[in-house]
């Protein structure tokens, strides 16, 4: 998963010298994530950890391709 996101982030970096040259455009996004505590597990070594977790990442970018 943070590899996705990792890439994302790359492409969107590479992407925005371009949008700065051109005419402007709208960038957007959003991410569903989740926080977690595990209270009791088969696993000791697992207990008393927490953490967040993004389960959906969305990038927008949206432009008129024509004036017509």
């Amino acid at each position: 998963m943070k590899k996705y996101f990792l890439h994302a982030v790359i492409c969107l970096l590479l992407s925005s010298p371009a949008v700065l040259w051109g005419d402007a455009g709208k960038i957007s996004g959003y991410f569903f994530g989740d926080y977690y505590y595990v209270l009791k597990s088969h696993n000791t070594e697992l207990e008393e950890r927490n953490g967040f977790q993004f389960r959906r990442v969305y990038f927008d970018y949206d432009k008129n391709l024509s004036d017509a």
